[in-house]
């Protein structure tokens, strides 16, 4: 995935989310863009990058290993959906 961050006008965000599913408006260049902050390129599962320097890197900056625990809740987020398809070996 890739693109900028951006500082954006204070009603941007109340009309982006107030748009129905018909509504193709979006971000206006000219007039919402206050400050372009930089390209952002990230791969969740491998790499996070802005303006060309990495920031995190699963082979480099990996965080310690966390202790499991018999008593898990509910909401854990190992009962995402996403991760559970993300275990199977073929989840085709």
């Amino acid at each position: 995935m890739e693109g900028h961050i951006y500082q954006v006008q204070e009603d941007f965000l109340d009309r982006f989310l107030s748009r129905t599913e018909y509504d193709q408006s979006g971000l206006n260049p000219k007039y919402d863009i206050i400050k372009d902050y930089g390209k952002i390129e990230a791969m969740w599962t491998k790499y996070v990058k802005i303006n060309k320097k990495f920031y995190w890197r699963m082979n480099k900056e990996c965080p310690p290993k966390v202790c499991e625990s018999d008593r898990k809740l509910p909401s854990d987020s190992i009962y995402r959906q996403d991760s559970l398809y993300w275990n199977l070996k073929d989840p085709y």
